[in-house]
């Protein structure tokens, strides 16, 4: 890396900077600075070409990252900071951004090539770009841009593979078979990175190629189980195209328009829970929706503050009802020693004065 800073300060002495004054330039349409980059790599020693060209046009230090396909997660707090996940541990990256500037010249190319925008007015961006889903903090927010990238399975999962993984017992597989046989909904609850999303696409797999599935997600991550499923993504506000916001509240409204057998929710964590299990509690049966939590407990009682939000004069008694009629079991996954597993199957047992009651199937 010595060597690569010195041609990098030699490269940046004499570099047209006066053309790219502008930050948010797409350098590769500057032909001032790809000409002289040309002219400035016959100094450089052969291989150290590509890395730099890399830095000022491509990925950077995230090359050999990104093309890795053992690495399902990178995170980077800033140019000099990278990690990687890999064989279930977190390593450091030994190369970095050589400067600021070109970090941030990076991120701009991301946002570009996946259709997004990030900027102090908006300072958080969830997108889907490449292999990756991808989450940037701005430098106002965080103090640096930071970044977590995380990889998605080029084949998604199935039963079967789970199985292979020893992610559960054949006993746990039938049950999970049982509900969606049976149309039961089903809310798969787990921490940050437990392999909810994973379990997500190997319940869809295993739906019938007649069932038409609603897809709603506020990020690309799950797939659609046959042709005659939709999938609906909420979009950020934009002010340069005056397009409206679009949450997840409105798609849960818009999509029981379009004839769904079954509702697909990536992730329940605002007002929309109360539409959602208003649509569960009324026909729509065999849903899928995940929910951060840690147990089943934790998950009902995040759900009944969920639905305070999008129904703030319902009583506890009447929301704590319709959850005993939407929700027909709680399936949840943790994280142990960085191996993904399920933990336990519940059924919400009964409804009683003092709240709602669990049974665990396995």
């Amino acid at each position: 890396m010595e060597n690569l800073e010195l041609y990098n300060k030699d490269f940046w002495e004499n570099a047209p900077l006066f053309q790219v004054g502008d930050r948010n330039l797409d350098w590769d349409e500057v032909p001032e600075l790809r000409d002289y980059f040309n002219s400035f790599q016959k100094q450089v020693p052969a291989e150290l070409q590509s890395r730099l060209e890399a830095e000022y046009f491509g990925l950077g230090p995230l090359v050999e990252l990104v093309d890795d396909e053992a690495i399902n997660e990178i995170v980077i707090n800033g140019p000099k900071d990278i990690f990687y996940e890999k064989n279930m541990s977190w390593h450091q990256h030994q190369e970095y951004f050589l400067t600021n500037l070109t970090y941030y010249q990076f991120i701009q190319r991301l946002c570009h090539e996946s259709g997004s925008n990030l900027s102090k007015k908006h300072p958080f961006l969830c997108t889907k770009w490449r292999d990756f889903r991808v989450h940037i903090s701005e430098a106002s927010i965080s103090g640096q841009h930071s970044m977590s990238l995380r990889r998605h399975p080029k084949e998604h999962w199935s039963f079967r593979k789970l199985l292979d993984l020893d992610w559960c017992g054949d006993y746990d597989l039938e049950l999970l078979q049982d509900a969606i046989e049976q149309k039961q909904n089903i809310l798969v609850i787990g921490a940050t990175g437990s392999g909810k999303t994973s379990l997500m696409n190997a319940l869809l797999d295993y739906i019938s190629f007649e069932d038409r599935c609603v897809i709603l997600e506020d990020t690309d991550e799950l797939f659609c189980p046959n042709p005659l499923s939709i999938k609906l993504l909420t979009r950020q506000e934009e002010q340069e195209n005056k397009l409206d916001p679009v949450n997840l509240e409105e798609l849960v409204k818009q999509s029981l328009r379009m004839r769904p057998d079954r509702l697909v929710l990536g992730e329940v964590r605002g007002s929309e829970a109360k539409d959602l299990l208003m649509a569960l509690a009324t026909g729509h049966k065999g849903s899928i929706a995940s929910l951060h939590a840690d147990s089943a407990q934790e998950a009902l009682l995040r759900l009944e503050m969920l639905i305070q939000l999008g129904a703030p004069n319902w009583s506890i008694e009447a929301i704590r009802r319709l959850i005993y009629l939407s929700i027909d079991k709680i399936v949840v996954v943790k994280k142990k020693k960085g191996i993904r597993k399920l933990d336990s199957l519940w059924k919400i047992h009964s409804l009683e004065k003092f709240g709602l009651t669990l049974h665990q199937e396995n």
